[in-house]
């Protein structure tokens, strides 16, 4: 069995069949192989701002339908205030094929639904009042999750490892912000070197098994949504600075006094 072909284009040599069918193995091939067993989401790029008009989200490649698919260009869309929920969404087309071309084609879309649809993914959702300009830089953790006039980023799916999970650079900040709080726990500091150490998403998984160990919150089920796991991760962050640490609570030990005459 041939594992390895690389085209040789040389001068005076003529341009064969197989010499281009290496060529799309190395170029489309390799990559889905690389991410063999991950869910639909955004795996890298794709990163969003914002002016007093338009949400511009940056080049990035996304996992749809099993695919890869590059973004080689900035996608923008108009926003305007509603004062109510406005979801963002990438709405993708379905794969149609040319003589020589298979595409897929996808563009920005606003909508007020937050019902899951197989052609979508989400991008962000805000709540923009009126005279406000919608923002996309944040304080820290928590400010993530402000309700107003901020692009909230927390349910967009990145393809992680069976399903899709929660971006990266989220659980960067959490790291970044829990290390600063010095915690106690080794699991913690296990954890934040992970999410810092990584540039892929952390599956559920990983997320859930981490909140479960550390809260004892054995409700908390790896096909719950990003933002449960943000409000899990958001009040550990909030008990840890507190000096409010659940572990500790669990591995109290109940004291016996011995009196001898």
């Amino acid at each position: 069995m041939i594992v390895q072909m690389r085209p040789l284009f040389s001068e005076g040599y003529i341009l064969r069949q197989e010499m281009l069918a290496a060529l799309s193995d190395q170029a489309f091939s390799l990559g889905e192989l690389m991410v063999t067993g991950f869910g639909d989401g955004f795996l890298t790029g794709c990163n969003l701002s914002t002016t007093k008009e338009i949400i511009q989200m940056g080049p990035g490649a996304i996992l749809f339908g099993g695919k890869l698919c590059l973004l080689t260009e900035s996608l923008s869309i108009a926003y305007y205030p509603t004062d109510a929920l406005c979801i963002c969404k990438l709405r993708f087309s379905e794969e149609y094929q040319s003589n020589t071309c298979v595409y897929r084609e996808a563009d920005m879309i606003l909508t007020g639904s937050d019902t899951p649809n197989n052609n979508e993914l989400e991008v962000c959702r805000f709540k923009l009042q009126s005279g406000a300009q919608l923002r996309y830089k944040y304080d820290d953790f928590e400010d993530r999750s402000t309700e107003y006039d901020t692009l909230n980023t927390i349910c967009a799916p990145f393809s992680a490892h069976i399903g899709n999970s929660l971006a990266p650079e989220l659980l960067r900040v959490y790291a970044r912000e829990l290390l600063e709080a010095n915690p106690s726990d080794p699991l913690d500091k296990e954890f934040c070197l992970q999410a810092l150490s990584t540039h892929t998403a952390l599956s559920k998984e990983v997320l859930v098994a981490y909140i479960r160990l550390r809260t004892g919150n054995d409700e908390l089920k790896s096909s719950c949504s990003n933002a449960e796991i943000y409000d899990a991760l958001l009040k550990l962050l909030k008990n840890v600075r507190q000096g409010m640490d659940p572990s500790h609570k669990r591995s109290k030990r109940r004291q016996w006094k011995l009196d001898v005459d």
